[in-house]
């Protein structure tokens, strides 16, 4: 079999980066978009305050209102810009304090976080027993991935008294950790205090829609140029989401054809849990049967550890993996890399023991540090070594935009039965993640890379990838995902051009339980 080009370890590099952001990725406390009537009759009150502005063109009161509406209405950097003219022209303390502060505002929900925090904590130097300032602050902490120390300020304003926006920024910490009761708790709070609080009751069925039983339907369909072809189709239920201990299981079936085009079927049955120790620890296991038509059966197995000994600022993985060479140990998540494997290897009866380590950390509120170290150990002794890291930095614009470079390793015995894996496999990648959400129902995300092999003859790679998912209710979401990746020759033309695509589409059903219906307390949210 001839060797696989080295662009496969850049689909490896993509998939890590992918599954150790999903691995700690920090919940986002609370959107800090304001909500809204609706956009015609946002600009309706836009137009109206302009019109009052020209009969009073040096009314700052109004000014500021027109800055106030501005942000409401998504547009920050006009309203920033009324803001510092305020600050300019009034001859008022209170009229230009009030500026600052919803410029402070305006900042936080465009996504700048660290201005925005500067100019709270100006504004509590002068006035440190303003509550709105200090839960501006703590937003801002909680905005920017600070959720420990964003929970500790909320804490600290409750302490002094009641707060429904404090209330809400535990709330959304919770539901982003899975402490579902304390989230329900703080929501309801919240809701006592303002009785329809748009944030408050969407919170809570938010918290609802987490928490249901979930159906996940999919095809998938892989091709590339080397006429190496797979089709899967699966189900995945995930229940129990509300409990300490929450049950995954499904069904998967892959259709792999070789070149020469022969066909082989695979059928998984997976069973796995998670318990959920606590905001500081977690453990994961699972283990799947897996059949197949022309090959001995095998099982797969994994075991998985997040420690949290730092908070939000740093997170520890270790991790144990059996599995067989066509598919990871986990086969209810796509894993690209190993669409390439050729079926061929199964009928080796090799498995993968795959020792994992891996830390995360968080510098300041946008820069991350992602690193991973996995060893593979083959039934005949051989081993194989990689490394994996990523350096992310999320600028401070909304929607979410991530800058990131990443590294990758790989070295493989000599006598090792992975012969197309090459030794001293090196990449280095540039790329960007873009992702945002329309609606609250509209979800997206789209990210690319380009990577350099130094040793290797294909020399480059790049990889565009992306998804978008729709709810079309609180119950049905449909959701497509696609790959595209391209190795090309290098100049000497003595590399071998590839190519290759995914295409995904699921369907996503949740089924509310008795568990999953929030209990408010006399809110009168019904």
């Amino acid at each position: 079999m001839a060797k696989l080009p080295g662009v496969w370890l850049l689909i490896i590099l993509l998939t890590a980066g992918a599954d150790a952001a999903a691995a700690n990725s920090e919940p986002t406390p609370g959107n800090p978009d304001r909500e809204q009537a609706g956009e015609s009759a946002q600009e309706k009150a836009i137009r109206k305050v302009r019109k009052q502005l020209e009969r009073e063109p040096g009314n700052s009161s109004v000014r500021l209102d027109l800055a106030r509406n501005l942000a409401w209405a998504g547009r920050y950097a006009e309203a920033r810009q009324e803001c510092q003219r305020v600050q300019s022209d009034s001859r008022h303390a209170e009229t230009v304090y009030q500026a600052r502060k919803l410029e402070a505002q305006v900042l936080s929900w465009s996504g700048n976080q660290k201005v925005a925090g500067e100019i709270y904590e100006q504004l509590l130097a002068e006035r440190p027993n303003d509550v709105d300032l200090k839960v501006g602050l703590a937003n801002t902490r909680a905005w920017s991935g600070w959720s420990r120390e964003a929970e500790a300020q909320y804490k600290s304003v409750l302490r002094s008294g009641p707060s429904p926006e404090a209330e809400l920024g535990l709330a959304e910490i919770y539901r982003g950790d899975g402490r579902w009761d304390d989230a329900e708790k703080r929501y309801n709070n919240v809701l006592r205090a303002r009785r329809k609080d748009p944030w408050g009751i969407r919170g809570l069925n938010e918290l609802r829609r987490s928490t249901m039983v979930t159906l996940k339907v999919w095809p998938g369909f892989f091709r590339d140029s080397t006429n190496f072809d797979r089709d899967t189709y699966g189900a995945r239920v995930d229940l129990l989401k509300r409990r300490r201990l929450s049950i995954r299981t499904g069904l998967v079936r892959s259709r792999y054809e070789q070149a020469n085009g022969e066909q082989i079927y695979r059928t998984t049955l997976p069973l796995q849990g998670t318990l959920q120790v606590g905001p500081m620890f977690s453990l994961s296991a699972g283990i799947s049967r897996n059949n197949y038509t022309e090959a001995p059966d095998t099982t797969s197995f994994f075991v998985h550890g997040l420690l949290a000994p730092g908070g939000d600022r740093v997170r520890i993985r270790l991790g144990f993996d059996r599995y067989d060479l066509i598919d990871g140990a986990d086969p209810l998540e796509e894993y690209l890399y190993n669409q390439a494997k050729s079926i061929e290897v199964a009928r080796q009866e090799i498995n993968v023991d795959e020792v994992r380590a891996g830390i995360f950390l968080r510098f300041t509120g946008r820069l991350t540090l992602d690193a991973d170290l996995a060893r593979g150990e083959y039934s005949d002794g051989n081993l194989r070594t990689m490394s994996y890291s990523r350096l992310s930095y999320r600028l401070p614009t909304k929607p979410r935009v991530d800058l990131y470079g990443a590294f990758y390793y790989q070295n493989v015995n000599d006598s090792s039965p992975l012969y197309w894996d090459p030794s001293n496999f090196q990449s280095y990648a540039l790329g960007a993640r873009w992702e945002d959400a329309w609606e609250g129902r509209h979800h997206f995300a789209l990210e690319g890379q380009i990577a350099f092999h130094p040793n290797e003859e294909d020399l480059l790679g790049g990889q565009i990838q992306g998804y978008t998912e729709w709810d079309l209710n609180d119950y049905l979401s449909l959701r497509g995902s696609a790959m595209y990746l391209t190795s090309p020759q290098d100049r000497s033309g003595t590399g071998e051009d590839y190519d290759a695509y995914y295409i995904s589409g699921a369907l996503i059903a949740r089924f509310p339980h008795r568990g999953s219906q929030p209990r408010t307390r006399g809110t009168g949210n019904r």
